[in-house]
């Protein structure tokens, strides 16, 4: 009788325990997952500070890449000064707070707002001021010329980018990736002339650049989904509209990272051509980090949808 006294004992004893455990247990993996939450939750609200230091350190492995957008801006300064024969003066405040950010390449004109873009320029108050100041065949043929040697250019820069930080890449990519993507961003660029356009039809219809906005995010889902077309002009709009907030922030955030360098900026310019020239090096430097850090938050946004 003592004996199923003590066998009865010793299995309540052990039903105890192991109630114990399982609520000791399930303490302990709430407690997990709490703390990985709360882990979570500060490494998104760090996240897009997080990309900038990888950025620069990618940005500056691949620095040969800063060539694209460099020869592009001095090509613009060229144009204006040989082919327009106008006098470039830079006329800027000396502080500028910037709230945008850079286009992918990157242009002196985020900083430099009369930066001269020779090729096509519409201001409210001058009007057309480019080399095509109106439409008929001939400034058709050569809006159409540039825009595919642009779209060959801005596909092998982004392409570049895309894989730096994660592979060497060399010169012979930028080729081969330019020749891959052109005519991908060939249509996106027509697409984003078309405001511009509506112009000469009527001013007024300037405002329809607004529409581009929600195209931001199709130039990186080109290079980073290597989807097709419609693909990447689906996932891009679809990015943009599922985190408003956070591209609002990412403007703002490299905006602010931006501006003090209007200053720097604004000073360099005093020194005539060599001033802008290294203006010009500077913007590009930056500009091209900042691209590299969208690329890579595009890349987060896309992953986590």
């Amino acid at each position: 009788m003592s004996s199923d006294y003590f066998t009865k004992w010793t299995e309540n004893n052990e039903e105890i325990t192991s109630q114990d455990n399982i609520e000791f247990d399930s303490q302990s993996n709430t407690e997990t997952d709490l703390h990985k939450n709360e882990v979570n939750s500060k490494n998104h609200s760090t996240k897009i500070s997080l990309k900038l230091k990888p950025s620069f350190s990618a940005v500056t492995r691949s620095l040969w890449l800063i060539l694209v957008p460099v020869i592009l801006n001095l090509l613009n300064l060229y144009i204006y000064k040989n082919v327009l024969k106008r006098v470039y003066v830079p006329n800027a405040p000396i502080f500028t707070l910037k709230l945008g950010i850079i286009s992918a390449p990157p242009g002196l004109e985020y900083i430099l707002k009369d930066f001269p873009t020779p090729l096509l320029k519409y201001t409210s108050n001058i009007g057309h001021t480019g080399i095509i100041s109106e439409l008929n065949l001939l400034s058709i043929l050569i809006l159409l010329c540039t825009t595919v040697v642009s779209s060959f250019l801005t596909s092998g820069y982004l392409g570049c980018l895309e894989k730096t930080g994660r592979k060497k890449v060399r010169v012979r990519d930028f080729f081969k990736l330019g020749n891959k993507f052109w005519f991908k961003f060939f249509v996106l660029d027509l697409i984003s002339l078309i405001p511009t356009l509506f112009v000469f039809i009527n001013t007024y219809l300037l405002f329809t650049a607004f529409i581009l906005v929600f195209l931001y995010y199709v130039k990186y889902s080109i290079v980073v989904d290597k989807s097709p077309l419609s693909t990447s002009f689906k996932n891009g709009i679809n990015v943009f509209f599922n985190n408003i907030i956070t591209t609002i922030k990412i403007s703002i955030c490299y905006g602010l990272i931006m501006s003090p360098f209007t200053i720097v900026v604004f000073g360099l310019s005093k020194f005539n051509i060599p001033g802008i020239i290294i203006s010009i090096i500077i913007t590009c430097y930056l500009g091209m980090t900042i691209n590299k850090s969208v690329l890579e938050v595009y890349r987060t946004l896309r992953k986590s949808m």
